[in-house]
């Protein structure tokens, strides 16, 4: 986990979104353990004021496997279903025979919530990540909660989606080859030139040698673009949304 979370902090100055740095967990909170970089993770965001944070996994699951309209009360039920157990026992009532996949993964190519290539994300970041600073009030998680540009606000973002949005390399980026590298500083220039950001060279040359590193990077620019279009969504639904 140290490894493969990464944090982008961004400041907006002027117009501009300028890009202060982009660093692993491990080199950020000095830890490797994962329920030590979580708790560094959760009092980070806690501890930021009236930010918007976007976060890459899915904040929900198919409506088809909850039995609730509310989101808080379906993550405050994850949490409670979870608290004492691994996640050897996930997805547990929450598998689904049929559709797995929510609206909005099926409008973006999502994976869904339940696949092996997502379930770690899922399983601690609404276990040990959101349900904590959800129920003790530090953030709000649009478009689910009311935004309030005076409160920390948490989105999810989905970085493939994005760059598809843009017209940028959704695949073919997370490999350790020469073209994957290519395809890296690709995305990250053209980021750079399709919206108002601000980020140095020895920046760029850091995400182009780690795909974790250019996935945050670009949940800082869907953050940007999330604030530009606004973060309140005329249809909230318990599945959640993604702000790509």
């Amino acid at each position: 986990p140290g490894q493969k979370i990464w944090i982008t902090e961004a400041t907006l100055q002027d117009d501009y979104l300028r890009v202060l740095n982009v660093r692993s967990a491990v080199d950020m909170f000095d830890v490797t353990q994962r329920d030590q970089i979580l708790e560094r993770l959760r009092e980070l965001i806690g501890q930021t004021e009236k930010a918007v944070v976007g976060i890459d996994f899915p904040f929900g699951f198919s409506q088809s496997a909850v039995s609730t309209e509310s989101w808080p009360e379906f993550l405050s039920d994850f949490a409670t279903t979870f608290k004492q157990e691994g996640i050897e026992a996930f997805p547990g009532k929450y598998e689904t025979e049929g559709r797995s996949k929510r609206e909005i993964d099926h409008r973006y190519g999502g994976q869904s919530p339940l696949s092996l290539q997502v379930k770690y994300q899922v399983f601690f970041g609404l276990r040990d990540v959101l349900h904590p600073l959800v129920s003790n009030d530090k953030v709000r998680v649009a478009p689910m909660q009311a935004h309030d540009s005076a409160e920390t606000t948490v989105i999810e973002v989905y970085p493939a989606a994005t760059f598809g949005a843009e017209r940028l390399y959704r695949t073919g980026y997370k490999y350790n080859d020469e073209q994957s590298r290519r395809r890296r500083r690709e995305n990250v220039i053209g980021l750079r030139e399709h919206e108002n950001m601000i980020i140095e060279n020895g920046i760029v040359e850091k995400v182009t040698q780690s795909d974790h590193a250019l996935d945050s990077l670009c949940a800082a620019f869907a953050v940007r673009r999330a604030l530009n279009q606004g973060l309140d969504r005329e249809h909230k639904s318990v599945e959640g949304h993604i702000y790509a």
